[in-house]
């Protein structure tokens, strides 16, 4: 039974020190660093802090990409480590944003917003990637179909 106390006393003690950080996170300076874009939507533009690796770096978007609703795309630069997040304000807030990246341990840092050039876009468009993959997987069995034709033709004309 302490087992189970330990874990629940530290599971505790990580949400106190979660909260305590929002607490420091003010929204207000997350403001130069959003932009409104077409049909409603925003993008934000941070980085987060502590983050040593492109590995990490991509894998903390791609958890919060998964695991937040509202949010539409994630384009990352991993050499200068930024990330710019298109998001529905109607269905997601900054604040809500900003909770995600803490409760995935991270501490979120604002960059002012710059236009810039498309970057590759990391998180989005499921629909094209879905598409993509549909599209790649007929022609692989058209391509199938084919050569079981051609073996066929083949065996018949001896």
């Amino acid at each position: 039974m302490e087992l189970k106390t330990n874990i629940s006393t530290q599971n505790a003690e990580n949400n106190k020190n979660q909260k305590l950080l929002l607490k420091e996170i003010d929204e207000s300076v997350f403001n130069n660093s959003l932009h409104k874009k077409r049909f409603g939507l925003l993008e934000l533009h941070l980085t987060v802090e502590k983050v040593y690796s492109h590995y990490d770096f991509e894998k903390i978007f791609r958890d919060l990409y998964i695991n937040t609703r509202g949010i539409k795309s994630i384009e990352i630069d991993e050499n200068r480590y930024k990330a710019y997040i298109i998001f529905n304000p109607n269905k997601i807030s900054l604040k809500e944003i900003l909770e995600n990246i803490l409760a995935l341990g991270y501490m979120p840092s604002p960059i002012k917003y710059k236009e810039r050039k498309k970057t590759r876009n990391l998180y989005g468009g499921s629909i094209f990637n879905n598409i993509y993959d549909t599209l790649s997987s007929l022609g692989s069995i058209f391509v199938s179909i084919g050569n079981a034709i051609a073996d066929i033709l083949f065996i018949f004309r001896r």
